[in-house]
């Protein structure tokens, strides 16, 4: 509501009946986001040892953060750079279909090891293997097709039921796998405000049209997103 009050006032149609009738919304407190503790973090690695699935959707929920769990099920060796302290999501994996290298903290690091370690004793070898291949044992239909046990020309089909029940084992049910705090991607955050940022544009112009006023174009496309580039409002939003 203050981002459209000033916008009005800004194209001088912010009117004193307007005015007469504004009452600003209540606005409400930002939850603190959930953020594993120290404890927690050593209770569910103490519960994941003793379950071979529970302990991969640990690593992979250590690398979580910062990428979507599709992006990381499809993780191949050569996106893996250790000594540069990054993963390389490549675009035809990312869920936005744009590349990017978010960074490694510690504890992704740590996850990401692990993975690593874990895919070469199944056989990767190759740079296109994947770092999460696919179980043959744990899909009815391809289990009876052949004798063997792992396929590393294919990524895995998911590891969030593990990690659900690894958290209700913790008695942590709900808590969100990108909180155990890991790595983190200003990309994400900068696609983010840009969303938000167009979002409010098209309520802007669907008030103006609704108000029968007419929302100045050059106002709004003189608006520019948190990242200093200019937003670019599709035409057919009114």
């Amino acid at each position: 509501m203050h981002l459209l009050r000033g916008m009005m006032i800004f194209a001088d149609c912010w009117t004193d009946g307007l005015a007469a009738r504004y009452t600003p919304l209540r606005q409400i407190k930002k939850r603190a986001d959930k953020v594993a503790e120290k404890v927690q973090l050593m209770d569910i690695i103490n519960k994941a040892k003793g379950n071979e699935y529970w302990q991969l959707a640990m690593y992979c929920a250590a690398v979580a953060a910062g990428s979507r769990g599709g992006e990381i099920r499809n993780l191949q060796l050569k996106d893996i750079r250790l000594d540069e302290g990054k993963i390389v999501v490549r675009r035809e994996i990312a869920k936005n279909r744009t590349q990017r290298e978010p960074r490694l903290m510690a504890l992704a690091d740590w996850g990401l090891r692990n993975l690593v370690l874990r895919a070469r004793a199944l056989g990767a070898t190759e740079p296109e293997h994947y770092l999460l291949p696919l179980n043959f044992r744990k899909s009815k239909h391809l289990s009876g097709q052949t004798k063997a046990k792992w396929d590393l020309t294919r990524p895995m089909t998911g590891w969030v039921k593990s990690w659900r029940k690894l958290m209700e084992a913790c008695g942590m049910q709900g808590f969100p796998r990108h909180r155990t705090g890991s790595c983190r991607s200003s990309h994400n955050a900068g696609c983010m405000a840009n969303a938000q940022m167009r979002n409010c544009v098209t309520l802007i112009k669907r008030v103006f049209s609704f108000a029968g006023l007419s929302c100045p174009v050059s106002t709004i496309h003189a608006l520019r997103a948190p990242n200093g580039t200019q937003l670019r409002i599709p035409r057919s939003s009114t």
